[in-house]
């Protein structure tokens, strides 16, 4: 192991301004234990593996955890995860970062039960454990795997957040004798500049994960970037869609409450993804209904137009699925799509601002989705659209639309 090299008492204010340097601070947060064991091991640390979990606030993602190892080392496995969502990793020369992201129940797991994580978390302080006193009987699953790659010495610790938010880290050595005392102190120091800088990262994840599950990905970008000021508008070329529940009154009337919210909830959900995959984003859910647009640009509004009939054509399909595989009541809807532009930004009142679109494109549409509702078609095509998309398109004929002088044209796609 190199000499640990803390240069006399100078490392504690050196460390803290690097912890919470602003440049530190704006990083990516998948970045954040990439460059902390980096640094660490700057010191002459000699680390062999480092975690760090966090527990968010935000309506499916209850945890995430970053796992460091050197390169050339193996990831440990971790069992089996049954909340997963999804992973990812990052890099640079001396190691890599395995990221996973857990929705909530992650907690109630036997494998999260089962590691030092949770021990440290109900104990509220840091644990240690030699690992080498552990071979016969381990303490926790993951010191078998811990103690096959030579590590001798195993450290967690909570890291105190504001409420809701929770963290920990945890840090390991392969040196023959464990950690050596005064690296138990350089890292006891460092806990409370990391800590802060570990709050930062972790407002800022919510921040943009809660905006995001509240107001959709872009316009989440758009108020964290600074963009609050109401009447501030800007012009978005896109295909605009509507969707709403038909029979919602009668739906309302025969379900329990539960049951309909539930419901709300599937039909919501299969918009969501049938937009999403076609390149779209779902601004807003309204009542029984949702807004969404698939944004383009007059050099790929065909290519665009093309994916969003393609996906709310299998909006009926996905239903069915979820009726299918999980009970739900069997719905019916009706949608419609229009080539447009809109105006995209703040509205409202001084003290209660909606981030949405207004125009008259937007208004049309909303018109167009009636029109499919009064005809029980499922999804109907402006005459804007219709000439944009290759799949073949059928006449629904002429059609007054309230607050428009003229008749409008609409297709249904075959």
């Amino acid at each position: 192991m190199s000499k640990l090299s803390l240069q006399g008492r100078t490392w504690l204010a050196d460390s803290t301004r690097w912890l919470l340097d602003p440049a530190r601070l704006q990083e990516a947060p998948d970045r954040y234990l990439l460059n902390l064991m980096a640094y660490l091991n700057g010191f002459g640390l000699d680390l062999a593996e480092g975690s760090i979990i966090l527990q968010t606030m935000h309506p499916q993602l209850e945890m995430m955890i970053q796992r460091w190892r050197p390169r050339g080392v193996d990831e440990v496995e971790v069992g089996e995860l049954r909340t997963l969502m999804g992973r990812g990793r990052v890099a640079d020369d001396a190691g890599l970062v395995e990221l996973y992201f857990l929705r909530h129940g992650h907690t109630d797991e036997a494998v999260y039960r089962q590691s030092p994580f949770y021990h440290a978390q109900q104990a509220g302080e840091a644990s240690r454990w030699k690992l080498s006193e552990h071979r016969v009987n381990p303490r926790f699953p993951i010191f078998t795997d811990l103690l096959a790659r030579g590590e001798t010495d195993y450290l967690v610790t909570p890291l105190p957040l504001p409420k809701p938010y929770r963290a920990a880290l945890s840090l390991s050595t392969r040196h023959a004798d464990g950690f050596p005392e005064d690296m138990l102190v350089f890292i006891e120091h460092l806990l409370a500049p990391l800590r802060l800088s570990l709050a930062h990262k972790v407002e800022r994840i919510t921040l943009s994960e809660v905006l995001s599950a509240y107001l959709s990905r872009s316009p989440a970008q758009e108020v964290a970037q600074g963009n609050v000021r109401l009447g501030r508008l800007r012009s978005l070329d896109a295909i605009v869609g509507f969707a709403d529940l038909r029979g919602f009154t009668m739906l309302s009337q025969t379900l329990p409450g539960e049951v309909l919210v539930n419901t709300m909830n599937q039909f919501f959900a299969a918009i969501e993804k049938v937009v999403r995959r076609g390149g779209g984003e779902v601004l807003k859910f309204m009542g029984d209904g949702a807004v969404f647009v698939f944004p383009c640009e007059p050099e790929n509004e065909t290519e665009v137009a093309d994916r969003a009939v393609e996906a709310m054509a299998g909006l009926g399909s996905r239903l069915q699925e979820k009726q299918a595989a999980e009970g739900v009541t069997s719905l019916r809807f009706a949608a419609a799509l229009h080539r447009g532009q809109v105006r995209y930004g703040n509205v409202g009142a001084p003290d209660r601002l909606d981030f949405t679109i207004i125009g008259a494109d937007v208004s049309k549409t909303a018109r167009l989705e009636e029109v499919a509702a009064r005809h029980e078609r499922e999804l109907v095509l402006s005459a804007e659209l219709a000439r944009l998309v290759q799949r073949p398109v059928t006449s629904l004929g002429h059609h007054t639309l309230k607050g428009f002088k003229e008749p409008h044209e609409v297709f249904v796609p075959a």
